[in-house]
């Protein structure tokens, strides 16, 4: 909000106040004099626009965010469907899995609305508490 002040002819003097980020501004993520409202938050590119932990079994945690869906298509496997689908499979995701020291999160190549996950420990597919997090444009 902000506030522009007037002297008695109309002509404007000063302008006090904060002034909100747009869209635009959010999403090239270079303002550093525009607020960021709760609502617009979503749109720079450092902000996770999906993310989830689910437990060995395929049961996804409460504190889940932009998912509709976790399916458990194999040991080890599964796929993420996301409830606001991203721009296209250009996107990163991010994960780790418990499992060991040899445990590793496998992305394939994202799709606009799904992420498939494997889990290996020690080489071999496996079912462990998993977290995921993916970032890029919607």
């Amino acid at each position: 909000m902000s506030w522009t002040f007037y002297n008695s002819s109309g002509q404007r003097l000063q302008t006090f106040g904060f002034v909100a980020a747009t869209q635009a501004e959010m999403e090239a993520g270079s303002s550093t004099t525009a607020y960021v409202t709760p609502g617009r938050a979503q749109y720079h590119p450092g902000v996770a626009k999906g993310h989830l932990q689910w437990l060995g079994n395929g049961t996804i945690q409460s504190n889940s965010y932009n998912v509709t869906s976790l399916a458990r298509t194999g040991t080890g496997q599964y796929t993420i469907t996301w409830a606001t689908d991203f721009d296209s499979g250009d996107y990163q995701c991010v994960g780790s899995c418990q499992g060991g020291t040899d445990s590793m999160c496998v992305f394939s190549t994202p799709a606009a609305g799904t992420q498939l996950v494997e889990i290996y420990v020690n080489g071999t597919g496996t079912d462990s508490i998993t977290n995921v997090a993916a970032f890029g444009d919607q």
